[in-house]
């Protein structure tokens, strides 16, 4: 079993000594897993470790560094996008 420790290069030390042939092997009786399930099986755990907080404070530490790069133009440009992907959506709706 994997479990996360110390630091980020020990943590993936250990996931790569439990691939293998595209499959993470678990427990002792080395029952496999995809990586689909042990994505799923991550993301679940760190959510139920680290709660809500935890993203929104990794999501606006992301938009920062972004905003940073790229400028508050990028982020116009994407909002008008998606807006108009949106609009478009609810424009079939109604016909």
């Amino acid at each position: 079993m994997v479990f996360v420790c110390g630091s980020l290069e020990s943590t993936v030390e250990l996931l790569v000594e439990n691939f293998v042939g595209g499959d993470f092997l678990v427990d002792e009786k080395k029952k496999k897993m995809t990586r689909q399930e042990a994505g799923k099986k991550g993301g679940e755990k760190v959510a139920r470790e680290r709660g809500t907080e935890f993203y929104r404070e990794i999501g606006r530490i992301g938009g920062e560094k972004v905003a940073a790069q790229r400028g508050t133009e990028y982020y116009k440009k994407i909002g008008k996008k998606g807006g108009e992907k949106r609009k478009k959506s609810l424009e079939k709706r109604k016909t």
